[in-house]
């Protein structure tokens, strides 16, 4: 995890393309694409996956998490398909007490509903991305407990560079037998680069094609399994 602004990782931008330079800004507008730059990997380091705390002193705005409930509509169709079938909770919780570097949201481990707002500002520049890394953590804590259990672990180097997704996909590989920094950084490209979309458009569908668990998740704090059927999703013709 880093913070938006920090160095680069020099070759990891996605799909190849290298990385925005140090301090550059954090918004997406196609200004920066024209430039052939990639800002994406310095922006999902400051996305922080499955396994960060998002414990801070409580925020009194509301105004993330309208902004990013309105986010949520504007996902991929696969990605709303599927998150209609999870209770999303957005928070705003603030920044984690003692990181150095601040990520901007957040998926605390095996969470399957909750999504933190750790720095509301930033957040506000590119929700949609924001919401659609961090859903795609979601997603990955909806899957069957099997299909969980054979999801590698991130990269310690990398892991957000998602160069090599062609020889992945031509290796069989789909979102959920990637690792998970990988997976929601194939989105969070989806999103922002339309151009790539066709490229990436098997990835996202996997959301349609590979079913969640049958029952509801369990809160990680839970004192009980929960055992609530999970509810039919739509047909995928209904999110276009």
């Amino acid at each position: 995890m880093a913070n938006v602004f920090s160095n680069p990782v020099a070759g990891a931008g996605p799909l190849g393309v290298p990385s925005l330079p140090d301090h550059a800004p954090a918004n997406m507008q196609s200004s920066i694409w024209s430039q052939g730059f990639s800002p994406l990997v310095n922006f999902a380091r400051s996305l922080v996956g499955s396994s960060t705390p998002q414990t801070a002193a409580p925020q009194t705005s509301d105004v993330p998490q309208r902004i990013g409930m309105r986010a949520l509509a504007n996902l991929p169709g696969p990605e709303r398909r599927a998150l209609d079938t999870i209770d999303v909770n957005i928070t705003d919780p603030g920044p984690v007490v003692g990181d150095n570097n601040p990520a901007i949201a957040s998926v605390a481990r095996r969470d399957p509903t909750g999504i933190a707002i750790n720095d509301a500002k930033t957040f506000q520049r590119d929700p949609t991305q924001v919401m659609g890394h961090e859903a795609m953590h979601l997603w990955q804590n909806n899957l069957p407990p099997s299909i969980q259990a054979g999801i590698p672990l991130d990269s310690p180097t990398a892991p957000y560079d998602i160069g090599n997704v062609d020889a992945l996909r031509r290796q069989g590989k789909t979102l959920a037998t990637i690792p998970r920094e990988k997976a929601a950084t194939i989105v969070q490209t989806y999103i922002a680069r339309p151009n790539e979309r066709k490229r990436l458009q098997p990835w996202i569908d996997d959301m349609n094609n590979i079913p969640l668990s049958g029952t509801m998740p369990t809160a990680p704090n839970a004192k009980r399994l929960n055992m609530r059927p999970r509810p039919p999703s739509p047909p995928p013709q209904a999110y276009k």
